[in-house]
């Protein structure tokens, strides 16, 4: 396939080539004027977007399920963030602070929780 004007493919067969099962989307590539495939959405670019922001990057770490909660814990370069679901509401809480990960990890049950 050429780079301009090539339409031998039809609307249909594009969309079915873009589609990601896994992630249940449909993919879309920026491709620049030179041919070549662009990616902004890179670690680098969200670090300097978010620090420009006063923010940090929260990574995903782990989740545990328990009788009445789902919890989500992520941690940053700052400190953690809990994110909570009550199972039998669908409702989310959001906890957060600074400090050692695993230790606030083990202690989420008692930690002070907003809603989201």
């Amino acid at each position: 396939m050429s780079n301009k004007g090539d339409t031998s493919l039809s609307t249909t067969n594009i969309l079915n080539r873009s589609y990601d099962p896994g992630l249940d989307v449909i993919v879309v590539e920026t491709i620049g004027a030179d041919g070549v495939l662009k990616n902004p959405a890179t670690e680098e670019t969200l670090q300097a977007v978010l620090s420009a922001q006063g923010g940090s990057v929260y990574n995903y770490i782990q989740s545990a399920t328990d009788a009445t909660y789902k919890y989500y814990g992520y941690a940053s370069s700052t400190g953690w963030k809990f994110k909570r679901k009550t199972l039998s509401t669908g409702v989310w809480e959001v906890s957060s602070g600074s400090g050692d990960f695993d230790t606030n990890w083990a202690d989420k049950n008692n930690k002070i929780y907003l809603y989201v």
